[in-house]
């Protein structure tokens, strides 16, 4: 029985906000300045505070989340590179490429190269997610 095709891997998309950056450093307790204050972010060589890396990544992991379901949550595997900084206001989206389909136990194992991309199109972040996709 050949399995099922799978899904779109989903197109998520994020404006990040000064307010979500400031949330996320208050819970990580990331003091660095380049992310809360324009003149900090200015002075490091940027227009504008500049996104956690974290908060980019996470956005994959949502999109992986929503592709592969609980699995992803149990077992899911992510691994990232960050290529380029994401400022505050700037938009990112979600991608993702199939590399391989193995089966393995009641499903089979799913291999993506990942990757949030910037509104000309330039990666952010990419890497690699692996889990297993349970047909049906």
């Amino acid at each position: 029985m050949n399995p099922s095709p799978l899904p779109a891997f989903p197109a998520l998309r994020r404006r990040f906000s000064q307010d979500m950056v400031n949330r996320y450093g208050r819970v990580n307790d990331d003091r660095n300045l380049i992310h809360y204050e324009a003149a900090a972010a200015q002075r490091a060589g940027f227009a504008r505070p500049v996104v956690h890396g974290a908060l980019v990544a996470a956005l994959l992991s949502e999109a992986c989340r929503d592709f592969f379901g609980r699995p992803w949550l149990e077992q899911g595997r992510l691994r990232v590179a960050f290529i380029r900084p994401v400022l505050v206001e700037q938009a990112v989206q979600t991608g993702a490429a199939v590399v391989s389909e193995r089966p393995e136990g009641p499903g089979r194992r799913v291999e993506l190269d990942v990757w949030c991309q910037n509104e000309a199109g330039d990666r952010v972040v990419a890497g690699q997610a692996s889990c297993l996709y349970a047909d049906g």
